[in-house]
């Protein structure tokens, strides 16, 4: 695909949808990308600027002229989406495949991105805020599957950001292992913070931040070992670098552990999540069973 992107459409919809959300699906870049260029006055509506939630009616033409996309990215493949497992006015769960990033953090970054997808499914619910990551309360890394939960106010927002904070959430996540675990159970307890030497590793040294991790061993192979992992805290590849800590990196981690990458990502699937309903109040807990590719 062309880095470099001009175009002149009809790219409006009946009933009428946001600008950022148009051009996004019309040229397959990130919705941040997207934001960028139209508040930078580099996408025009009828010849006017525009804001990124503008809405574009069915006769509007949509202009872009000159647009540097680095690694530009293919439209999202509908059998590839997450799944949905709940949604209602305030919350939305959803099973993250493998290889989804959660929204960008660079730029240039792969996607497709949870954002974007979001966004197309339901701008009106995920307009609230024009940012890189609306509506996201936790990430999963790309190469981690599993359910997370997004708001979809700002009152939701900010009461799943104060239970992740709290440390209320109750998160359980499937690992495949590196050799055979000695203990049934164990406790690690090590802080941890960014490597000094190498910023987009995380590493235990006792200046960092606290982190406890609780591991089980669920079934043992000849060299591998099937393990839950309770995270008490949550910080950055907490469960990555303690499992390495211990001596049993997971599987296709390319990071950690001195063990080659797999391009179907690291063997880690966040399969358990449990919170309060932000409105309600109701205790919610959604799990799905374990995916085939952490045990093939």
């Amino acid at each position: 695909m062309s880095n470099i992107l001009s175009f002149d459409e009809q790219l409006g919809t009946d009933p009428p949808s946001r600008l950022d959300v148009v051009c996004t699906q019309f040229l397959g870049v990130p919705r941040a990308a997207v934001i960028g260029w139209i508040k930078a006055g580099k996408i025009t509506v009828n010849g006017r600027p525009a804001k990124p939630a503008l809405k574009v009616e069915a006769n509007d033409v949509v202009h872009g002229e000159g647009l540097i996309a680095e690694n530009r990215v293919a439209p999202l493949e509908v059998s590839t989406d997450p799944t949905i497992l709940y949604e209602d006015d305030a919350v939305l769960v959803v099973n993250k495949p493998v290889g989804w990033t959660v929204h960008e953090v660079h730029k240039g970054q792969r996607g497709p991105f949870l954002t974007d997808w979001l966004v197309a499914r339901d701008p009106a619910s995920f307009s609230y805020l024009e940012s890189r990551r609306p509506g996201i309360v936790h990430r999963l890394d790309q190469m981690t599957e599993g359910v997370m939960v997004v708001a979809k106010t700002l009152d939701a927002l900010e009461s799943l950001k104060d239970q992740f904070k709290e440390r209320t959430v109750d998160k359980g996540y499937y690992a495949a292992v590196r050799g055979n675990i000695l203990n049934e159970e164990l406790v690690v307890d090590q802080p941890i913070m960014r490597n000094p030497k190498t910023r987009n590793r995380m590493v235990v040294l006792p200046e960092g931040k606290p982190a406890i991790s609780h591991i089980k061993v669920v079934k043992r192979y000849h060299s591998m070992t099937l393990v839950e992992v309770i995270p008490k805290t949550g910080r950055t590849h907490q469960i990555r670098v303690h499992l390495d800590f211990i001596g049993h990196p997971v599987i296709g981690d390319p990071l950690y552990g001195n063990v080659a990458g797999s391009r179907e990502g690291q063997r880690l699937q966040a399969y358990r999540l449990g919170f309060q309903h932000p409105v309600t109040g109701e205790a919610m807990q959604f799990s799905v069973p374990l995916s085939e590719r952490i045990v093939k």
